[in-house]
C-alpha cells in the first residue's frame, strides 16, 4: 500500500508540472519527440493528379519525377497533327468564304428592285397601273428570300467560327499541364492513388480520355502532422505559433497550427494536429528545367514544437 501511495504521489506531482508547463505557454517535447527525435514528416501542401482530357498518342514527355515545374508547364504532350490540320482548313474556309458577301449583294439588288417595282405598281396612267401586282409580289418575295439567304450565310459562318474555337479548345486539351508551381511526383509514392492505375507514360503510347498520367506536389508551403494526448485537446488553438525542426537542418522554421481534430481517437486517446510552414527558396531568377528551388522536400523527417 505504501508503494502505491508513493506512486500516486509521483503521478500527481508529474501531472501538476505538466499542466504548469501548458499554462505557461510552452509545449516542448511532450508527445513530439526529443531534440534528436523526428517522429513526423514534411508533407506537400497539395497534390494534383492529372489525367488526359482526350484520346491521343503521346508525342513528348517533357518532365520526369522529381523535376520542378512552373504553373502552365506542359508535362505530357499528345500528337496534335490531325487537329492542327483541321484548324488550318477551317481558317482557310473562313478567310476565303464569300457566301455572306454574295448574299449581301443579292439582298441589296432585290431591295432596290423591290423599290422600283413598288413605285411602278403604285403609279397609275388613267385607271391602269404601270406595274402589275404579280411583278410587285415577285419582287417582294425575292427580297424576302435574299434576307433568308443572308441569314443562313451568316449562320453558316458563325458555325464555322464556333467549330474553329472548339477545335482550338480540343487542341489545348492535348497538353497535360501543371496547375501550379510544383514537383513531379513518382507516381507509386502517391499513397492515395495506389489502386488507380497511375504509371509512367512513354512516347508513342496511346492515352485514353480520363487516364491518370501525372501527379504534381505543391511545395511552396509544407505541412507537418502529429498526434497529441487527449489532455492537450483544449489547450491547442488554431493559429497557434509553432516551430518545426527538420532533420539535417540546424535552424527551426516558424509554423502555425492550421488544423486540429475536434475529437480524440477513442482507441489511442490522441488527437491530430497539423502545422503549416513556408518553404524556403534557395535560388532566384528563372527556374531551369528540373531545378528544385526550395530548401525542404516533402518526406523529410521533422519535429514540432508548439508555443503560445
Amino acid at each position: 500500500m505504501k508503494m502505491v501511495r508513493e506512486l500516486l504521489g509521483v503521478l500527481v506531482i508529474w501531472g501538476l508540472l505538466f499542466w504548469a508547463g501548458v499554462a505557461g505557454g510552452q509545449v516542448s517535447g511532450y508527445g513530439l519527440g526529443s531534440q534528436d527525435d523526428y517522429p513526423s514528416f514534411l508533407e506537400a501542401e497539395q497534390i494534383a493528379v492529372l489525367s488526359s482530357a482526350v484520346d491521343g498518342i503521346v508525342s513528348d514527355v517533357n518532365y520526369v519525377p522529381q523535376d520542378f515545374v512552373k504553373a502552365g508547364a506542359v508535362i505530357i504532350q499528345q500528337d496534335t497533327q490531325e487537329m492542327e490540320l483541321k484548324i488550318a482548313g477551317t481558317e482557310v474556309r473562313l478567310a476565303d468564304d464569300t457566301t455572306v458577301g454574295k448574299a449581301e449583294v443579292r439582298l441589296e439588288y432585290s431591295s432596290e428592285n423591290l423599290e422600283i417595282v413598288k413605285k411602278l405598281y403604285e403609279t397609275h396612267v388613267g385607271e391602269m397601273r404601270v406595274g402589275t401586282k404579280k411583278e410587285f409580289q415577285e419582287a417582294r418575295q425575292a427580297k424576302m428570300l435574299a434576307e433568308l439567304d443572308l441569314q443562313q450565310a451568316k449562320l453558316e459562318k458563325k458555325l464555322l467560327e464556333y467549330d474553329l474555337a472548339f477545335s482550338k479548345k480540343i487542341l489545348e486539351k492535348h497538353s497535360v499541364v501543371s496547375p501550379f508551381d510544383g514537383v513531379i511526383v513518382e507516381f507509386s509514392s502517391v499513397r492515395t492513388l495506389e489502386d488507380r492505375g497511375l504509371k509512367k507514360v512513354a512516347v508513342g503510347e496511346m492515352l485514353r480520355a480520363g487516364q491518370l498520367v501525372a501527379a504534381v506536389m505543391k511545395v511552396e508551403r509544407l505541412r507537418v502532422s502529429t498526434d497529441l494526448p487527449v489532455e492537450m485537446l483544449d489547450s491547442i488553438k488554431l493559429g497557434q505559433k509553432a516551430q518545426v525542426y527538420v532533420q539535417g537542418s540546424e535552424e527551426p522554421v516558424d509554423a502555425m497550427v492550421v488544423y486540429k481534430s475536434p475529437t480524440a481517437n477513442s482507441a489511442t486517446m490522441q488527437f491530430r494536429i497539423e502545422v503549416e510552414l513556408a518553404n524556403i527558396p534557395v535560388v532566384g531568377g528563372d527556374v531551369g528545367k528540373g531545378a528544385y528551388i526550395y530548401k525542404f522536400r516533402p518526406g523529410l523527417r521533422a519535429r514540432i514544437e508548439l508555443t503560445q
